[in-house]
Formats: structure tokens, sequence, C-alpha cells
């Protein structure tokens, strides 16, 4: 389905998780062809140079009020369900035999994981952010909680800190007027 190449996929952990349900080792065999194809195709229209994705913000299930200029960006959940998707791309290898494809998918998910801690990790924030061209975007949104989704960051207390912003009403300053933590989960805030 051409839709599908419009935003970010899960299939990976999905095709992963149906052989540790089903142990249907044939279906997994079947699958690697299309799953490789998938990462090839998002490496070859999505990557840049410093090796992040970039994804058009109204390709995005979430919406940031206050990025309506924006075309496209570096956001935080297409860098990181690449990073969730490459160890699974690692683990079917090992799973079907294929050394190659582990190891080559295993180095590659060491190298997003590390590019996503260095570059989307706001130092000045505590936060996950997107980012527009080489800077941060300045933006604190919910969606810079999906790291740990997929267990991405080191577990230190350099990231660990982004975790006070969940009932602290300044953390998403203009949510006032929803419940927290509702606020946090269904809209964003541009920092002060």
């Amino acid at each position: 389905m051409a839709k599908m190449t419009k935003f970010s996929s899960w299939n990976a952990d999905a095709v992963l998780g149906r052989y540790m349900v089903d142990g249907n080792k044939e279906f997994l065999l079947d699958m690697v062809k299309d799953l490789e194809a998938e990462y090839a195709r998002w490496e070859k229209t999505n990557r840049l140079p410093n090796g992040l994705y970039w994804q058009e913000m109204c390709r995005m299930v979430w919406k940031n009020p206050s990025a309506e200029a924006v075309v496209s960006n570096m956001p935080v959940p297409l860098s990181t369900v690449i990073c969730m998707a490459t160890p699974k791309h690692s683990l079917i290898g090992i799973m079907t035999g294929d050394e190659g494809m582990a190891m080559k998918y295993g180095l590659k998910a060491d190298s997003i994981k590390t590019l996503v801690q260095d570059k989307l990790w706001n130092t000045d924030h505590h936060f996950f952010e997107t980012m527009r061209g080489d800077a941060s975007a300045e933006v604190r949104e919910a969606i810079g909680y999906i790291p740990w989704y997929f267990n991405l960051p080191d577990a230190s207390s350099k990231y660990t800190v982004a975790w006070k912003e969940v009932m602290d009403e300044k953390g998403f300053p203009h949510l006032t007027d929803l419940p927290l933590p509702s606020a946090v989960i269904l809209s964003s805030a541009r920092m002060a």
C-alpha cells in the first residue's frame, strides 16, 4: 500500500512479535525481503546526511500547533521508530540464521541510538525534542517520551530527569486548563 510509505512503521516489531507467539518461521522468512526493502526505502527517502530521519509534520499522527509553518523536520518518533526497527531486523537475522543481516542491523542500531541521544536530546530543556535543520525546534512535546517506549535511552539520570515534566504544569505551560497527565498526552508546548 502506497499510503504506508507516508507514516513510520512498526512492521519489523510486529513480524518478530508474531514469530515469538506462533513460531511460524516460514512466515518470518517470507517477510524478510519485504522488511529489508521497507528499511532500505526509509534510508533512501528519509535519512539525512547526519544519520537521523526526517518526516513531514502533516504526515505525523501527533499534531504540533506551534509548528504550523514547518514542512519537514527530524521528529523524535521517526528516528526512534527506526531505532526500534533496526535491532528487530538484527534479531530476525539471528532467528533466521542470517549472521550478515544480524551484524549489519546490530551496528546500525548502535549508531542510530547514539544519534538520537546526541542530536535529539536538548540539554537545556532536559528532553528529547524535534530538530529543525541543525538546531532544536525548542518545542517540548509529549512525543519526547517515545524513546522510553523502545528502551532507547541509556539508564542515566541525564535522561530520566525528563519524567519530572509529566506532572509539572510548568513543563507544558500552555496546558494548564487540561488535567495532567492527559494534557501532556494530547498536546505540545513551545518552550519559553
